[in-house]
């Protein structure tokens, strides 16, 4: 096994996470995400495993992006499935690590932005339910939600789950340990980014994914 709504972290969401889409809910919901009781720092216990390949992607879309495009590194150990296997019922992990930039003169990058989206699979076969735990960590915001998916992939329900002041310091710390990993694992250098202490800005460098 190998492995963004539209705003910019949207168009990677619809790149890589294909069956975390959301759409209106179903009349229906089996049981209800408020029951759960979810783990908002669960993300930080998870092993990236060694035989799974590190990829790289360039996204352009001028329709959003006209001036900029995006670096993804993706680690991924599923998601393609059609239909639920035995060997689904661990659940998997998916990473994408994420770069928005744009050309700068005499080619260096430029980096606006840089970001993490973190997917926890889990299934529940028996309810014929499977959830994605879903966080999305970033140098401007952090945020994590909650999905409820039929193991077809069909929709059912979200929730989005509010973090504090420490669970945020300790998922971005987390962020910037996985961030390292990865790109170790990719041995490649990633782009570098420094937000300035009031504001975001825009920082030209020489080294990017070549």
């Amino acid at each position: 096994m190998r492995i963004v709504r539209v705003s910019i972290a949207g168009l990677i969401l619809a790149f890589s996470l294909t069956s975390c889409a959301s759409v209106r809910p179903s009349i229906d919901k089996p049981i209800s995400l408020y029951e759960l009781n979810i783990d908002p720092l669960a993300c930080t216990e998870i092993s990236l495993r060694g035989d799974v390949q590190i990829t790289k992607d360039v996204i352009h879309e001028p329709s959003i992006m006209l001036d900029r495009y995006l670096i993804v590194l993706r680690y991924r150990e599923g998601g393609d499935e059609k239909q639920f296997t035995s060997d689904l019922e661990a659940g998997y992990n998916n990473v994408s690590l994420v770069s928005e930039v744009a050309a700068g003169s005499d080619n260096p990058v430029i980096v606006f932005r840089r970001y993490c989206v973190i997917e926890m699979w889990r299934f529940v076969p028996e309810k014929n339910e499977k959830y994605c735990y879903l966080w999305t960590i970033g140098d401007d915001s952090t945020n994590m939600k909650v999905m409820l998916e039929g193991l077809g992939g069909e929709f059912l329900d979200e929730r989005i789950i509010p973090l504090n002041a420490s669970e945020v310091a300790k998922l971005n710390a987390f962020y910037m340990q996985l961030t390292r990993i990865i790109v170790d694992m990719l041995k490649e250098p990633v782009p570098d980014y420094r937000p300035n202490s009031s504001v975001m800005e825009n920082v030209a460098i020489s080294a990017g994914f070549d």
